[in-house]
């Protein structure tokens, strides 16, 4: 009995072609079971059958399955893979995929044939396929690896995600503004530098170039040297201001480098701004919490990503100046002078990569490489 039912479902396969790997379905067992479940007089389902009703089901449960997956771009996010190829008649084909892990998913194909394939061709190519899956669920984007290419994938990411850690930062401090007095990062940095040359700026307004000139007579010109010289609580305010925006103002400048950094070190670097921002306000919740709560907002909003939370715990931490057991240093092994004077003072590179305390001490323009040996947390 079980050869010949094997063999009859062996003519019927070969009668009606159908491909030998059709064997390797995930619905092969599951029909034949279905039908021994009834037993004997099960009518198959006739050629309308399949080609009308049962189709349109099928399709139905597809499109309900598919739409399942795209609810898991949301959670865990995806990544987008481009296939271009060519058929025997040699129009260029690419296809798009989507991965995420329930599995990969095809997207699309788009005829490229008529196409010029430079970089801002490719690069309106794959902006409407970011678009179409939603640039907040994508994590890469993947393509093939030639100079056009190479050339749309920078462009999409100088669009999307290499500066969207900046724009990111930047809306932090503007919100921050509804809490302080003043609003984007330029402003954040102008009150930096007055601070920081107060006593000097105090002196202009008393120096005899400043009294003798006319803007000393000027109304806009005697409000200002008021402000300057006799108004404590604009000072008072304005170290306020710069004592919480200093934190992200050093994340914006990592963020908007010249060289982008992996979103591990932003992870890092922001983690270590929030307990700064909580240090500097003397761990008071009142007075960290507006601060903080804006931070956590906008960066979950914009910036969180399973992906990148795996990062932040790679090879390298990002500390400040306080966190360095400095007695524990004894002398550079190698130095390196840099042309940028710009750079912070107190950013600190731990690479523990196989268990090395490799270190990193950033001192005005100078890169301090202090070797495997030091412990700098050491207490």
């Amino acid at each position: 009995m079980v050869k010949k039912a094997r063999m009859n479902f062996a003519r019927w396969w070969y009668h009606a072609d159908i491909p030998f790997h059709a064997a390797h379905s995930v619905y092969y067992q599951e029909a034949l079971d279905s039908i021994a479940t009834i037993g004997l007089g099960f009518k198959g389902p006739s050629y309308h059958d399949l080609k009308g009703p049962l189709l349109q089901k099928h399709v139905g449960e597809m499109n309900d399955y598919l739409l399942d997956v795209k609810n898991d771009w949301k959670v865990y996010e995806c990544s987008i893979m481009s296939d271009g190829w060519t058929n025997k008649k040699n129009p260029l084909i690419i296809n798009f995929l989507v991965y995420c892990p329930r599995g990969t998913m095809f997207l699309k194909s788009l005829g490229v044939s008529g196409l010029t394939r430079d970089a801002y061709t490719l690069f309106k190519l794959f902006d409407k396929i970011v678009q179409e899956v939603g640039v907040e669920h994508i994590v890469q984007f993947i393509t093939d690896n030639d100079s056009a290419y190479k050339s749309a994938r920078k462009k999409l990411m100088q669009k999307y995600w290499s500066p969207c850690a900046t724009h990111c930062i930047d809306l932090m401090l503007e919100k921050i503004s509804d809490v302080a007095i003043t609003r984007f990062a330029t402003e954040f940095l102008s009150l930096q530098c007055l601070t920081k040359f107060k006593k000097e700026l105090r002196q202009m307004f008393t120096c005899d170039q400043w009294v003798e000139s006319r803007y000393a007579r000027d109304v806009m010109g005697k409000e200002v040297a008021t402000i300057v010289l006799e108004d404590n609580e604009f000072w008072l305010q304005c170290q306020q201001i710069v004592k919480v925006s200093e934190p992200l103002v050093r994340v914006l400048r990592l963020a908007d480098g010249d060289e982008k950094p992996l979103m591990g070190y932003l992870y890092e670097a922001m983690d270590k701004a929030k307990e700064n921002i909580k240090v500097r306000s003397k761990n008071k919740i009142s007075a960290y919490i507006p601060f903080t709560s804006v931070i956590d907002a906008r960066w979950d909003k914009q910036l969180y990503s399973p992906l990148h939370v795996a990062a932040e715990e790679s090879k390298f931490l990002l500390l400040t100046k306080e966190d360095v057991n400095w007695a524990s240093i004894e002398k550079p092994l190698a130095t390196m002078i840099l042309e940028d004077d710009d750079i912070d003072d107190d950013v600190v590179v731990l690479d523990k990569d196989n268990g090395d305390n490799d270190v990193v001490l950033t001192n005005a323009n100078t890169h301090v490489y202090y070797g495997p040996d030091v412990d700098p947390f050491e207490r």
